[in-house]
């Protein structure tokens, strides 16, 4: 969660970082809701 917020400040002066930022982004969203699903399940 951490890195995301920092990718994406980090976008504003490089543009390159998009893919890093959307990579993080998404393993934040799985382990999330693979989390969700462990503790509802």
């Amino acid at each position: 969660m951490i890195a995301t917020n920092v990718l994406a400040q980090m976008i504003a002066t490089n543009a390159n970082l998009k893919p890093y930022h959307r990579a993080a982004a998404y393993t934040t969203f799985g382990a999330y809701a693979a989390s969700v699903l462990a503790l509802t399940f």
